[in-house]
């Protein structure tokens, strides 16, 4: 069964470089709708929402972990800060989840 999924991660400087948006596309069987960015030179946040069956979607989250980066479920609450955002974005905490739309 389909389902939709939002996440958030962080990364560190040493992933900056590293394509992981294309390794998602062209490994699994989902479809990442970027929410939300902010890349700098130390690190950066990313807000997706993924599409996709559930097994396949448990792949992508393991491959990010696999990555080392700090994943949250949740669009994080603020799209737009890498800073601090990955422990404490549950539901609520920020003003532009779910706005918008599609």
């Amino acid at each position: 069964m389909k389902i939709k999924k939002n996440i958030h991660f962080e990364f560190s400087q040493d992933l900056v470089q590293e394509p992981l948006l294309y390794q998602i596309n062209r490994s699994f069987e989902v479809v990442v709708n970027i929410r939300g960015a902010s890349v700098s030179d130390e690190g950066g946040f990313i807000a997706l929402e993924l599409e996709g069956e559930e097994a396949e979607i448990q792949r992508v989250l393991d491959y990010l972990h696999g990555q080392h980066v700090k994943l949250g479920e949740g669009l994080g609450g603020s799209a737009g800060g890498p800073a601090g955002h990955a422990d404490g974005g549950q539901s609520g905490s920020g003003g532009q989840s779910g706005s918008g739309g599609q």
